[in-house]
């Protein structure tokens, strides 16, 4: 054991090996060895795997865990926790069930790592027997876990798995606000936790309203989310972005336009420098005609028309770009508005390099003037398009 502590390279391969052999050759070998490591307070298990061979011994569950806890040992989460894993739902009685939910609702129990809470539906059946005593208004072993360790996480290390609400929603059915509790809640102590939004697309087919709460959240919360939609304008490195970083789902679910504009024009009046890129994916029909009709019903919204074609422009071809310009046209000739949508400082792409930001922006000012209706209610438009070109041909000159 002592060997074992020096050579940490192997920790932790070596102890629980070492315990499995001595579980195998004589029990009470194995009860000698664990009182000296526990009296030398050794602590030299990453997770004491060594546990599920005991249940293979003639002893009862509840000597094994009176094995484990005697001496008050170090290592007592980690023991505890393992024994509960691996304990055999045959096994389970009042006692051992007691002991459980002690072992996750003690204030100094911490450092849990739950990756899969199916395996601890055992408990389930002793729960419902007793649920009447439990201090939390829960309907089945996951919820009330979940509460537990929700309330726990405040001052303890608490790990999930990923994918939590897709794997674990269906045990929160009368029981939606404690899933998003456990969401809004993860979400602000691991930062990584659903950073493509596989999880809030779950969350959002339960409840479509879930969408707007979690703007309402996460706008002046979620650091994460004010980086990745973050306006760069002309960065030219941007690889450092996550592209999958999009609530394009929306476009997969039933809202209605009107749901749908709720949102956008929420996600605008209230994240100024973000864009609505995190919104479109140039997939599938829903998403072109909501924009025709976002277009048809806000063209008198300077600031609403700049942030959709800011997005348009990104996601769009130039063609596809200049076919929502022409539409917006159609509906409103303010030239001031038109000047507004050209937006020339952030939306344009870049080729490479000083010379090639003013090509790009040459490029985009005579593609968008050639495709101009020669009419007199667009003469001021063509007229600032060519003060444009001319003015970036002569930046390009000099």
């Amino acid at each position: 054991m002592d060997e074992i502590k020096d050579n940490e390279d192997y920790v932790l391969l070596y102890a629980n090996e070492l315990f499995v052999v001595l579980i195998n050759n004589d029990i009470r070998e194995f009860k000698d060895v664990s009182n000296y490591y526990k009296n030398n307070k050794f602590e030299l298990f990453n997770r004491p795997y060594f546990i599920k061979k005991l249940f293979e011994l003639n002893i009862s569950s509840l000597e094994i865990y009176n094995l484990l806890n005697e001496k008050d040992p170090i290592e007592k989460d980690k023991l505890n926790g393992e024994f509960f894993l691996e304990l055999p739902e045959q096994d389970i009685t009042s006692q051992l069930f007691e002991n459980f939910i002690d072992y996750l609702t003690h204030p100094a129990t911490g450092n849990f790592i739950f990756y899969d809470l199916n395996q601890y539906l055992k408990y389930n059946e002793w729960f419902l027997k007793l649920k009447d005593d439990m201090k939390l208004p829960t309907s089945n072993i996951i919820q009330y876990m979940t509460k537990v360790l929700i309330e726990k996480s405040k001052d303890k290390p608490i790990r999930f798995n990923y994918d939590f609400c897709e794997s674990y929603h269906e045990y929160f059915k009368d029981n939606f606000e404690l899933l998003k509790e456990f969401y809004f809640n993860n979400k602000t102590i691991d930062s990584h936790y659903d950073y493509n939004f596989n999880e809030l697309s779950v969350m959002c087919s339960i409840d479509k309203c879930f969408l707007k709460e979690y703007l309402q959240w996460a706008i002046p919360n979620d650091e994460t989310l004010r980086y990745e939609s973050i306006e760069l304008g002309e960065v030219k490195d941007k690889n450092l972005r996550n592209k999958n970083y999009k609530l394009t789902f929306i476009w997969d679910l039933d809202y209605t336009y009107e749901e749908l504009e709720d949102i956008i024009s929420y996600y605008i009046d209230n994240s100024y420098l973000a864009t609505l890129t995190i919104f479109l994916s140039k997939i599938g029909v829903k998403e072109c005609e909501f924009i025709k009709e976002f277009i048809s019903k806000n063209h008198n919204n300077k600031k609403y028309m700049r942030r959709i074609f800011e997005a348009i422009y990104k996601c769009y071809s130039l063609d596809e770009y200049i076919y929502f310009l022409k539409l917006l046209l159609e509906l409103n000739q303010d030239v001031e508005v038109f000047r507004n949508v050209l937006n020339p400082k952030s939306c344009i792409r870049l080729i490479g390099g000083g010379s090639g930001v003013i090509e790009s922006k040459l490029e985009f000012y005579r593609a968008v003037k050639k495709e101009m209706p020669i009419k007199e209610e667009y003469m001021s438009h063509i007229i600032l398009l060519q003060d444009l070109i001319d003015e970036y041909e002569m930046r390009l000159v000099l």
